[in-house]
């Protein structure tokens, strides 16, 4: 069983394969607000909230297939009214087995469960490196593979071995 702690590096090293920069990621960030409270991480982007990271040891059962429960799970609540409290417009709840990626949809802050990972607002190319590059690309040819209803699985746009 993982430690939060060794989630935590885990879901950086994650971040950083999606193109977020060390600049971005901000680790244990205190909440200035009256209820106080920490977060595990935050992104930024261009200096604003982006993303709310909220992590749970790796013995946490996050309701995946659950649409009723995802609405009313603890955790999900807290990293919610965090993401709201800094005006985020994302946030993700993991175990580090499972990565539930959302987005605050409406004025109501009803959280909308998102298919896919959230990418930061731009990727510059100067730095990022041919590893996230290629960690971009195998996870848009996984989702090619498993969306395309044309798609026999043997998708081949581009071969993306080092």
């Amino acid at each position: 069983m993982k430690s939060e702690e060794e989630i935590r590096k885990d879901v950086v090293k994650k971040l950083k394969s999606l193109g977020y920069q060390d600049a971005d990621i901000r680790l244990d960030f205190r909440l200035s607000s009256s209820r106080g409270g920490s977060l595990d991480i935050l992104i930024e982007q261009e200096g604003d909230p982006y993303l709310v990271v909220e992590i749970k040891n790796s013995s946490y059962k996050l309701p995946v297939n659950s649409p009723e429960e995802l609405m009313f799970n603890p955790s999900i609540r807290q990293a919610q009214f965090f993401t709201q409290q800094l005006k985020a417009p994302y946030f993700l709840v993991t175990n580090g087995d499972d990565y539930l990626w959302f987005e605050v949809t409406n004025e109501i802050g009803r959280p909308g469960l998102l298919n896919d990972a959230v990418f930061p607002k731009t990727i510059e190319t100067s730095k990022i490196s041919d590893q996230q590059l290629v960690s971009v690309f195998r996870y848009l040819m996984n989702y090619l593979k498993s969306e395309l209803p044309y798609s026999s699985g043997n998708v081949s746009l581009i071969d993306l071995a080092p």
